[in-house]
């Protein structure tokens, strides 16, 4: 019994079946591995591996005479890697089907699934359930992607944002406006209209409100092992509300301005960017909200306050079910239930070949070339501001 995800030697093949194939980190996987001999087999060892790996890439072109310089930057970061041996066989293996059920319990606090591809920027979380069947001849191995959604508390802990900012005109004290973005949930799919509440409090202010403006964005940060980073930010929608809140007026509770943006400029590019906190991969959503003032003849001014939220997939892809052949017949074996545990973290596959478990690979490469073209830096600005 083999698929695409198994490779499959003449004697044989082994196949990975879930009962889902998206959850978030702490939940239990259930599924089956199904194996088919058609030969015999010398005594074999079964071994059972969960891994999540981030992985990023991008290029810095630098200008040197007489010519210019491309600087690549490769980083990998091993989320986790356990290993287990969930079955041993001392005497030979004969022909027939065999099934064995298991349960594993992922990891709590591991980051969301995440994919972001723009041109040579390359960032990248990724988890694989594997099996492997191994004896002294051959070996017999499948895997299958799962999809991992993060817990959005560890991503933004706190959600509602204020601020307060004195404002001043002709060196004149004009009082002191308030903001604060209140949101209902702080959880939205890639379908979702992104709405929220904007309190004004201008009761100690001495000049006018006459607009607000609403911008979302999303700041995306890799990072080798270097300690380099690539920071990219883009908008991705923008509404402005017109209206007059005069001095000593307020606008909170039932009487705070709704705010709704739109997702949709997540084009199709991107439709694996989502909020996601990992050790080199970091991807937040933002709403910025500015207040603008006016000052009379002297002009006018404007107050920020920003917010997070968590954007999660409506689904990811799901694997259709594994139809069985005709003449599918199992030996149920007894079941295997798994949980994540330190211990079982390993720095060497099934079959002994060392790797590298954390930080796996850190490469800086750099390639001289005569173009004189530059890459532009890209713009990350964080707005400090006093959080209420």
């Amino acid at each position: 019994m083999g698929t695409n995800s198994s490779n499959t030697a003449s004697s044989g093949g082994m196949h990975i079946d879930l009962d889902k194939y998206v959850l978030t980190g702490g939940d239990t996987i259930e599924g089956t591995i199904n194996i088919r001999l058609s030969l015999p087999l010398p005594p074999s060892n079964l071994y059972f591996q969960f891994k999540g790996k981030e992985e990023t890439h991008w290029q810095i072109t630098e200008s040197s005479h007489p010519g210019a310089a491309i600087i690549e930057h490769d980083g990998s970061s091993t989320i986790c890697k356990v290993q287990y041996e969930i079955m041993k066989w001392t005497e030979s293996l004969q022909p027939g089907d065999y099934t064995i059920p298991f349960t594993f319990q992922t990891p709590v606090g591991i980051p969301g699934s995440f994919k972001f591809i723009d041109g040579k920027t390359r960032g990248e979380i990724q988890y694989f359930l594997s099996c492997k069947l191994i004896n002294s001849h051959q070996k017999f191995k499948t895997k299958t992607k799962i999809s991992i959604l993060q817990d959005c508390t560890l991503i933004i802990p706190q959600i509602n944002r204020g601020k307060k900012a004195r404002l001043r005109s002709c060196c004149c004290s004009k009082g002191q406006l308030g903001l604060k973005i209140i949101w209902s949930t702080p959880r939205f799919k890639t379908t979702d209209k992104i709405d929220c509440l904007l309190e004004i409090d201008n009761t100690h202010s001495m000049l006018p409100v006459t607009k607000v403006s609403a911008r979302l964005y999303y700041n995306l940060r890799l990072k080798d092992i270097n300690k380099s980073s690539k920071f990219v930010t883009n908008t991705i929608s923008t509404k402005v509300y017109t209206f007059i809140l005069n001095p000593k007026e307020i606008m909170v509770k039932e009487d705070a301005l709704p705010i709704s943006l739109e997702l949709t400029g997540l084009d199709r590019k991107f439709s694996m960017l989502y909020s996601s906190k990992g050790q080199i991969i970091e991807c937040m959503f933002m709403i910025e909200v500015a207040a603008y003032v006016e000052y009379g003849c002297f002009g006018g001014g404007e107050i920020k306050v920003d917010s997070p939220f968590v954007v999660e997939p409506v689904v990811f892809f799901q694997p259709a079910p594994m139809i069985p052949p005709a003449d599918w017949n199992p030996i149920m074996i007894e079941p295997a239930n798994l949980i994540y545990e330190k211990k079982h973290e390993v720095d060497t596959d099934s079959e002994g070949i060392s790797i590298r478990s954390k930080n796996e690979f850190n490469n800086t490469s750099v390639t001289v070339i005569q173009s004189q073209n530059t890459e532009p830096a890209d713009n990350f600005i964080v707005v400090a501001s006093e959080r209420s």
